[in-house]
C-alpha cells in the first residue's frame, strides 16, 4: 500500500536530535540551521506532532538539506525552555546562526519541509509573472524586487 506522507503513522526519530541543557549550546554553535521543538511528554499536541516532525527530519536528511531537527523536553530542561520564552507546547523555533525565529506554520511533515526549504532556498528568484511578484511582495519576509530587462552580466 502507498504511504500517505501527510499523515505519518509511526515516529521513527532516528533523525531527530535530543537536546538538553548540556548539549544545546554546542549543537547550535556547530550547526547553522536548527529547528527545535520544545515539548512536554504529557502534551497531546506534542504527541500528534511527533510522527510528522520525525518524518520531516528524515525527509530533510534524505534530501541532504543542511539543517538539524531537534527536540527539548521542556519539563526536564525547564530553564532552557524559559530562557527561550517557551510558554506553551509544542513550541517550534528555527535557529539561524543561534538566533531563534518562531515557526507558526502547520504541524505536518510537508509544511515543515516546505517552510525550511523556503528559509534555506535560493536568495535570488527569477520571477516571470505578476502573480509570482505579488506573492513575494505580500509575504512575511523582507524582499527586494528588481525589474531587469535581461539577466546577463
Amino acid at each position: 500500500p502507498e504511504e500517505d506522507s501527510s499523515h505519518p503513522s509511526a515516529a521513527d526519530e532516528a533523525h531527530v536530535l535530543l537536546l538538553t541543557a548540556a548539549n544545546f549550546t554546542s549543537v547550535l554553535a556547530a550547526r547553522r540551521h536548527v529547528m527545535v521543538e520544545f515539548y512536554a511528554p504529557w502534551c497531546g499536541h506534542c504527541r500528534a506532532l511527533a510522527p510528522h516532525y520525525a518524518a520531516a527530519a528524515a525527509a530533510l536528511a534524505e534530501q541532504g538539506v543542511d539543517v538539524a531537527l531537534a527536540k527539548v523536553d521542556a519539563t526536564e530542561d525547564h530553564d532552557l525552555a524559559q530562557a527561550h520564552g517557551v510558554q506553551g507546547y509544542p513550541t517550534l523555533l528555527f535557529f539561524i546562526d543561534g538566533v531563534p525565529r518562531d515557526y507558526a506554520g502547520e504541524r505536518t511533515k510537508d509544511a515543515i519541509v516546505a517552510w525550511i526549504g523556503k528559509k534555506l532556498g535560493p536568495a535570488v528568484q527569477n520571477l516571470t509573472t505578476a502573480d509570482e511578484a505579488e506573492k513575494i511582495v505580500t509575504g512575511d519576509d523582507v524582499a527586494v524586487l528588481a525589474y531587469l530587462d535581461h539577466l546577463s552580466v
